[in-house]
């Protein structure tokens, strides 16, 4: 077993540096895949937020006038609008089922308890949001979305099918430069 007193002051700088520099790049490459899948889930919940919305604006009527194929419509139109989104679903103000829609081969709907009026609520798969519908400042209904979120998943793939390559040229480059740099400090040393 080699001892780390026993390894030449070259070898030392260089195995120094390689493992400053790889610290380093771990970090960075952490912190760069983090912001971006965050990033990422901020725009797709604010556009679904923003999709409820338009949903629950052009539900009032169909609420009013207690039209349960019209809004089945409304809802149905979001397999051309946003494929991406599972179950969608308007409640009257009492909170009873007023219009479904559920993609084709999706499980049963099912709102979570820690979704909360005008939120949004992430799990391992899916995105949740809740719209309330507002006529004149009066609440008739609101509108739940769930959203697959296979898309991240695919992002956050392929973020590391590109980040390995990357870490492992990046040791190799910093191999090089160390091997380079040490010559300067281990000759003066020396």
């Amino acid at each position: 077993m080699v001892k780390i007193h026993d390894i030449s002051i070259r070898d030392k700088l260089v195995l120094m540096l390689v493992f400053t520099s790889v610290l380093v790049l771990i970090v960075f490459l952490m912190v760069f895949i983090f912001t971006d899948v965050e990033s990422y889930k901020q725009r797709k919940a604010n556009s679904l937020v923003g999709l409820a919305h338009v949903i629950g604006t052009n539900s009032i009527s169909t609420i009013q006038f207690q039209d349960n194929d019209a809004a089945t419509q409304i809802l149905s139109e979001l397999q051309n609008v946003a494929p991406e989104i599972v179950h969608a679903a308007i409640m009257d103000r009492t909170g009873k089922l007023f219009a479904l829609y559920s993609k084709p081969g999706a499980d049963g709907l099912t709102i979570p308890d820690g979704l909360k009026v005008n939120k949004y609520l992430f799990t391992d798969k899916e995105l949740y949001v809740s719209q309330q519908i507002f006529d004149n400042n009066v609440i008739v209904g609101t509108v739940f979305l769930e959203s697959d979120l296979s898309e991240l998943r695919d992002i956050i793939r392929t973020k590391y099918e590109l980040a390995v390559p990357l870490f492992f040229v990046a040791i190799i480059f910093s191999f090089i430069v160390a091997l380079v740099v040490q010559r300067y400090i281990s000759n003066r040393l020396l």
